[in-house]
């Protein structure tokens, strides 16, 4: 047949009409070898060449259903059978209508052509693309592309199209299902742009681009496109455009929520030169949203969400939302929200208030069933970041208002609290260790004692030896508070009449001279707590050490030195302390000469310690006039501490 082809063009003809057509094309789904196959297509591809009667028996006998198929087979046969296709489609006027329904109407036609335009072979890839395009003549075939991942044609309709076709292409856009591969690559195709000019139409032209972007910018890589074709300023326009569309609003508050969000705050809030945008007044306008009643939920939720994302990134604009825009009074009524994620995002949002005006939420808090809603929040352990916000909320509140410190206890907000330090995230463990402050205040020996009932002594020793240094830091810090009134707790058991019955029963504690306890006293040596603590002294971080010292200072009263300098010593405690003043910063070094002076209280410990410590303390004291004589006089009296007792020990010696 190829053969009589090539002799004369007429012989299609006598083929046809012979039935060797039908014969062919009824070969197409036999289970021939694949040399076999590929002779098949070119013969028919030659057969139908320029020959309307032989397409159409191929068409009639389900060649076109037949041939889909083998697409999706190895790139040899796939490049044949595309090529056969490709001639089933032509027709003088470019291409045959009929004929190319009936293609994009067969099952996985388009997902084939679509994978074969990735094809490493140029020439399948070529006519793969041809045969696209004859197809993507027809609109459902765009879309049906676009289903596929094949965003070219869509988009060169949304860019050149009439308006009416633009709109038809952004609404089938807007319906379909857009995984993050599909949003990527709509980004990287070019269709931001004419969205961006379409939300500078008319409304229905607004409202649909609008919708499509806010599912556009959902993606990282997208948002520096939208910044970079100016859309920022665009979209802050509409937001702040009194009486217009609620649909509107609700899409510029998403968008805005979405380039703000995931730790971008205000990155990619700038114009087409990448000119950081003014942006008070748009805070101004995301919190007076949330106090017109009239605002629906659609647009309330997204603007705290875009408030929330840009005030995470500077501390100015905190402040500017607070004392410009009176955001605290303006977000603590939205604890009270019916909706879950207006209160969560209301929490998040008084956090960072009220780094900068606490006394308000105070306020507001001892209000009836206010604070309870916040112990709410503490116990919210599924939601990590709502938990961290909130234990934080409460570790920015003066500690001083010992109402809300008895409340919380009451409403089981300290046992929330130390349930973070057990099972928290480490944001959150931070956070839950600053608000302990306010019930370990040592003047407060009723609420230490719940500290400890509650188990957070153990909690605070593992939290000395985690990676975050602001953990450890605060952790030192707290057993130091605690550890202030063991001294005094441990004198109560030396009562005249039943120290001698106890002290049989109970050993003494080195450093208190008492019957120590975790329970009872607080005692760190109790608690295995001083080996961590030294520890910290060691790793050479300022904030850990400084915390370290403060608590190890607890050990040595200025009153009785001698028993917390030998606990120091036998636990080799003192040499890192001196070590401190070569390497600390200007108040480390002040704190480790507080408790040196303390610890050269005692002639044994100058015995011990005295020549090791002399060199530092002499630089100290050697330093220039100009700079602060606060480190020369500490270092000069723990000098004046080691020479005393050594003059002493050496005339003894004399003698």
């Amino acid at each position: 047949m190829k053969e009589l082809v090539r002799e004369n063009s007429i012989n299609k003809e006598w083929i046809s009409i012979g039935g060797l057509t039908d014969v062919v094309v009824s070969m197409l789904d036999s289970m021939f070898k694949e040399a076999l196959k590929i002779k098949l297509f070119i013969t028919l591809k030659d057969i139908i060449e320029g020959h309307a009667r032989n397409k159409d028996i191929f068409v009639e006998n389900q060649g076109i259903e037949k041939l889909v198929p083998c697409l999706g087979l190895n790139s040899t046969i796939s490049k044949a059978a595309a090529e056969l296709l490709y001639e089933v489609l032509q027709e003088r006027s470019g291409r045959n209508v009929p004929y190319c329904r009936i293609l994009s109407q067969q099952c996985n036609a388009i997902l084939f052509l679509v994978s074969l335009l990735k094809s490493p072979i140029r020439a399948l890839a070529e006519k793969s693309e041809e045969i696209l395009t004859k197809l993507c003549d027809e609109d459902e075939n765009v879309i049906q592309c676009a289903k596929v991942n094949c965003f070219t044609p869509l988009i060169d309709r949304v860019i050149h199209g009439s308006a009416s076709l633009r709109m038809s292409m952004v609404k089938a856009l807007v319906g379909l299902e857009l995984d993050e591969e599909k949003i990527k690559l709509l980004g990287e195709e070019g269709i931001i742009p004419p969205l961006l000019e379409m939300a500078s139409g008319n409304i229905e032209s607004k409202e649909l681009s609008l919708f499509a972007l806010v599912k556009l910018s959902t993606f990282h890589g997208n948002k520096k496109l939208i910044a970079d074709a100016g859309g920022v300023p665009l979209i802050l326009k509409l937001l702040l455009l009194p009486h217009i569309l609620t649909t509107i609003t609700a899409n510029c508050a998403e968008i805005l929520a979405n380039l703000s969000w995931s730790g971008d705050g205000t990155r990619f809030l700038v114009d087409e030169t990448g000119t950081r945008l003014e942006l008070q007044p748009v805070i101004a306008h995301l919190l007076a949203l949330q106090e017109n009643l009239h605002v629906r939920d659609i647009v309330r939720r997204p603007a705290l969400r875009a408030l929330l994302g840009i005030c995470l990134s500077e501390a100015g604009l905190v402040k500017s939302a607070v004392l410009s825009a009176s955001g605290v009074s303006v977000v603590l009524p939205l604890l009270d929200d019916a909706n879950q994620e207006i209160r969560e995002l209301a929490i998040n949002l008084l956090f960072l208030f009220s780094q900068h005006e606490p006394e308000g939420v105070v306020e507001y808090l001892l209000k009836p069933r206010r604070l309870e809603a916040l112990v709410g929040f503490l116990e919210n352990c599924d939601k990590n970041d709502v938990q961290m916000a909130a234990v934080g909320l409460l570790a920015n509140l003066p500690k001083s208002e010992t109402s809300l410190t008895e409340k919380l206890i009451e409403l089981g907000g300290l046992k929330a609290i130390i349930n973070i330090l057990r099972s928290g995230t480490m944001e959150a463990k931070e956070n839950a260790l600053s608000a302990l402050f306010r019930f370990t205040d040592p003047t407060n020996l009723k609420s230490q004692h719940i500290v400890v009932e509650l188990g957070a002594y153990p909690l605070l020793i593992d939290l000395l030896k985690v990676d975050s240094i602001t953990a450890k830091a605060r952790a030192a810090a707290l057993i130091g508070d605690l550890s202030m009134r063991s001294q005094e707790l441990s004198a109560e058991f030396k009562e005249p009449g039943c120290w001698c019955i106890y002290r049989a029963r109970v050993p003494v504690c080195q450093a208190h001279g008492g019957a120590c306890s975790v329970s009872s006293t607080f005692c760190l040596l109790q608690a295995n707590a001083l080996p961590d603590l030294i520890q910290l002294l060691r790793g050479k971080e300022h904030a850990t050490a400084y915390e370290a010292i403060q608590t190890l200072s607890t050990l040595v009263p200025e009153e009785s030195p001698q028993r917390g300098a030998n606990v120091l010593h036998e636990s080799d405690a003192i040499r890192p302390v001196i070590e401190v003043l070569s390497w600390g910063s200007e108040s480390l070094k002040a704190e480790a000469l507080g408790l040196l002076e303390k610890v050269f209280m005692s002639k044994e410990m100058v015995d011990l310690y005295g020549l090791i410590a002399k060199s530092p303390l002499m630089r100290l004291t050697g330093r220039s006039i100009y700079e602060d004589g606060h480190l020369q006089r500490k270092a000069s009296r723990v000098l004046l501490l080691i020479e005393r007792y050594s003059r002493s020990s050496a005339s003894i010696s004399w003698e």
